[in-house]
């Protein structure tokens, strides 16, 4: 019988670092940026999501640092993209389920 992976330590840390790295509405903003790209450099991102430069470049850094996204250096420039594209199937199903609620809930309260 095969072992369950989510009785391993080390992947279960992993997996909360990646749910953590998910759990700014800013992060989500960018990814969904990069999602309609094939990379975006700081100042695209910044441009398309309105959030400070300052702040984008923390919200990449940390992405990269649990490897949902990659960097690409270009001379002085940095592009970024979607390194894992699980992480967007994941933020589909949330996003369906979160619907879906919404739906249930306005349908209960008669909306």
């Amino acid at each position: 019988m095969e072992k369950d992976p989510l009785n391993n330590p080390a992947l279960c840390s992993a997996i909360a670092e990646r749910f953590k790295a998910l759990s700014d509405s800013s992060r989500i903003r960018i990814l969904a940026l990069l999602r309609d790209a094939d990379e975006l450099n700081v100042s695209s991102i910044v441009t398309g999501t309105d959030i400070n430069q300052a702040s984008v470049s923390k919200h990449l850094s940390l992405l990269k640092q649990v490897g949902i996204v990659h960097v690409r250096r270009e001379g002085n420039q940095a592009f970024y993209s979607i390194r894992d594209q699980k992480i967007l199937d994941i933020c589909g199903l949330v996003c369906e389920g979160i619907t879906e609620r919404m739906k249930e809930d306005n349908s209960a309260l008669g909306l």
